[in-house]
C-alpha cells in the first residue's frame, strides 16, 4: 500500500489525501462487513449449538423412555412366559382329567355290563328254579 500511496502522491499530490481518506473508508466498510459476517457466523454457531443441545436432551429423554419400555417389555414377556407355563400345565391337567373321566366312563360301562350279565344270569337261574 505504501508503494501505491507514494506513486499516487508523486503523480497527483492533490488527490493523495482524498485517496487515503476514501481508502480508509473502504477498509472501514470492509472491516465492518467482515465483522458483521463474523458476528452472524458466531450467532449461527451459537444457534446450532443450542439446537444440538436440545436434540441431545430429546435423544436422552427418548433413550430413557425406550429403556423403560424395554424393561417393562421384558417384565411382560417374563409374565407371559409364566402364564404360558401355567396354561400348558392346566392343559395337561385338563387332558389328564379327560383321560381319567374317559377311564371312569369305561369302568362304569364295564360295571353296568357286569351288572347286566349278573342280572341275566340271575334271571336264568330264577327261570331254572321256577
Amino acid at each position: 500500500m505504501s508503494l501505491c500511496f507514494e506513486s499516487t502522491s508523486k503523480l497527483e499530490p492533490t488527490l493523495a489525501p482524498t485517496f487515503v481518506h476514501r481508502r480508509a473508508q473502504e477498509l472501514a466498510c470492509e472491516f465492518a462487513e467482515k465483522k458483521l459476517t463474523r458476528d452472524a457466523g458466531f450467532a449461527r454457531v451459537k444457534e446450532l449449538e443450542e439446537q444440538i443441545s436440545w436434540q441431545l436432551k430429546s435423544i436422552q429423554t427418548y433413550a430413557e423412555a425406550l429403556s423403560s419400555m424395554t424393561s417393562k417389555n421384558a417384565g411382560l414377556m417374563k409374565e407371559l412366559n409364566e402364564m404360558k407355563v401355567v396354561n400348558n400345565a392346566q392343559s395337561v391337567d385338563r387332558g389328564v382329567s379327560r383321560v381319567r373321566l374317559s377311564l371312569m366312563k369305561t369302568e362304569k360301562q364295564a360295571i353296568f355290563l357286569q351288572l347286566r350279565e349278573q342280572q341275566a344270569s340271575f334271571k336264568v337261574e330264577q327261570a331254572i328254579v321256577s
